[in-house]
Order: C-alpha cells, then structure tokens, then sequence
C-alpha cells in the first residue's frame, strides 16, 4: 500500500534520458529528498528494510542474500537476449532449457531442505520479491513473453511449473496470490 509513482521510458526516448541517470542505468529509484539511487537489488533491499519486509535471524539473513546470489549466477549466463527472438537456434534453446532446469532445481532443493513458507525464512523479504520479478521478468511465471517469442514458450513447458518443483510451485502460487492485485492493476508497458 505505499504510493509511488513508476515512470517507464522508452527505447526511443532511453538515449537522451541515459545522460541524467546515475551510472547511465535504470532502474532509478527517487527518495523525498531528491536523490537519484540506482541498482535494481539495492533498490529493493533498501525498500524492503524500510518496509518491514526483512528476514529473522542469521539464517534468514543468509538465506535473503543467497537467493540473490543465485539468481546473479543465473543471469550471468546471459541467455535472455538469446532466447526472446521470434528464432532461436535451436542449441541456444536447449542450452537455455538445460540451464534453467538446473537453475531452478537449485531454488527448488533450497525450498525442499529449508521447508519455509518463503525463500528466507517464515516472513516475507527481499529474495521473495526479487525471484518473482526475475522468473515474471522472463514469463516463467506469468507466461508473458509467449506471443511474442514462441521459441521460448515451447520451451517454458520443459522448465517451470513441472512435478520436478513441487516445492517451487507452492511457493509461487503463495507469491502469486501474496501480489494478485498488484499485478493485475499495474501499468502494462510496451516497449
């Protein structure tokens, strides 16, 4: 429930707006006070402290930051600017397909040994916002993406939502339904 205004740009306007933000990167997060703050995960772990949205104890410390980790790993990859084209070669879809099996098998044996409601523990925190965003982010949990790039569609069937996650799965029907109403009144953007 706190008020914020999101203002998007788009790729035609980015060049000239890229000279005013910190480090030339967006996201750009505004305080009351002005200030320009960039990076997306110092964004949100500052924004979840100061709503309350903080992990218990020292293993729900490492465990919020573990998450964040592990998505870094993933990302690094760098498989999103193969995969979201009208055609994929076929070895970078299966190379795709392969790494985000092992990616989210490795977020699904965290659950599965751990037996949290959330990623960090029995509260809501950073790490839960931060992977869904990245899995909604790449359509593996809202399905996006599939009209406009049906070679990562056809293969969102191999990764996510299979018996394989049982654990996973349970945790993104909580943060589905834990952010319903967000997602479905948010502004839509298309860039």
């Amino acid at each position: 429930g706190v008020k914020f205004e999101d203002e998007a740009v788009n790729f035609a306007d980015w060049p000239a707006k890229k000279a005013t933000m910190p480090n030339g990167q967006m996201p750009v997060w505004i305080d009351e006070e002005g200030n320009q703050l960039s990076q997306s995960i110092s964004i949100l772990n500052a924004l979840a402290r100061e709503h309350g949205y903080v992990p218990k104890g020292l293993l729900g410390n490492w465990a919020n930051a573990w998450v964040s980790d592990t998505i870094a790993d993933f990302g690094a990859k760098g498989h999103f600017s193969n995969i979201m084209k009208a055609e994929v070669p076929e070895e970078n879809l299966k190379k795709w397909v392969e790494d985000t099996t092992a990616f989210l098998g490795t977020i699904e044996k965290h659950l599965a040994k751990w037996q949290w409601k959330y990623l960090a523990g029995e509260n809501l925190t950073a790490s839960d916002f931060h992977l869904y965003g990245y899995l909604a982010g790449s359509g593996l949990v809202l399905n996006t993406h599939h009209k406009k790039h049906p070679a990562a569609a056809a293969a969102l069937a191999a990764t996510f939502g299979t018996p394989a996650t049982p654990h996973l799965n349970a945790w993104a029907e909580v943060m589905h339904n834990e952010l319903k109403a967000h997602m479905e009144n948010r502004p839509q953007y298309n860039f």
